[in-house]
Formats: C-alpha cells, sequence, structure tokens
C-alpha cells in the first residue's frame, strides 16, 4: 500500500524488501492515501531517472488506483526505491541476494 508519504508491507513502513537475483518481481500497489505516489527503482546505476529504472505503471498514482510494478536485479547488492512525489519520505532498499 502507499498512504500518505509511506510505503507498507504487511504493517512495516517503507520495508526492506528482500529479493533473489534474476527473479522477477510483481508489485502490486494501492494508494490508500491522499495524495498522488508512485514506485521507482534506481537501477544497477543506482541512479534514478536513467535508462535501467523500473516505475510503477500508471507513473501517477491517485488516491484509491492501483498500479502494478515489475523489476528484476540480475546480480547481488543493495538498490533503492521512492517515490518520486516524497523522495524524501517514500523510500527504502531492495536487497537483491544470489
Amino acid at each position: 500500500d502507499m498512504g500518505d508519504n509511506f510505503f507498507q508491507l504487511d504493517g512495516q513502513k517503507n520495508p526492506t524488501l528482500n529479493v533473489k537475483a534474476g527473479e522477477t518481481i510483481d508489485v502490486t500497489l494501492k494508494n490508500t492515501g491522499t495524495a498522488i505516489h508512485n514506485m521507482r527503482t534506481g537501477g544497477d546505476d543506482g541512479k534514478y531517472n536513467s535508462s535501467d529504472d523500473a516505475v510503477s505503471d500508471p507513473q501517477l498514482v491517485s488516491a484509491g488506483q492501483d498500479a502494478k510494478l515489475s523489476f528484476k536485479f540480475t546480480k547481488a547488492g543493495t538498490y533503492n526505491y521512492q517515490c518520486d512525489f516524497h523522495p524524501t519520505d517514500m523510500k527504502g532498499q531492495i536487497v537483491v541476494t544470489e
């Protein structure tokens, strides 16, 4: 879920996501807040707004709207995710293991 300026998974705000390298992860997002949100992963280059990012579809998720995000990392490491509209509050990490 995306609440007012936080991501939530199983009651944890802005959780760390643990995934396996090479595994495609499909995320369903629901905006339960009142503001617009989205979710973007920084790709292998560790930067946002570059060609290797994954971003929710739609990129602008209004209150009450659902979105989808699919991503896959091929290398182990720690990667970041954020909401482009609230990047200082809605952010977290994705830990990729072999």
